[in-house]
């Protein structure tokens, strides 16, 4: 699962906020996009991981797993 577009989007929405209030505050948001990068992706796994735990739990037998591939998650 390619969770790039997701980061991406609130990278954008981020910096899209920011535009009213300048080129500088523009330029301090894109930095701090970047910089919540990592946690942005811990974040969507750890959801990713909450909603495995529920779905396994309903299942009648067998189960699903979030595993990381490189950077993104697989299921």
């Amino acid at each position: 699962m390619d969770i790039t577009p997701y980061v991406e989007s609130l990278r954008q929405d981020l910096t899209a906020a920011a535009d009213a209030g300048g080129a500088e505050a523009k330029a301090a948001a894109e930095r701090l996009a970047l910089a919540l990068d990592p946690a942005v992706r811990l974040a969507l796994m750890d959801v990713l991981s909450q909603a495995e735990a529920e779905i396994t739990a309903e299942l009648p037998s067998g189960s699903v797993e979030v595993r990381l591939k490189g950077r993104e998650p697989q299921l």
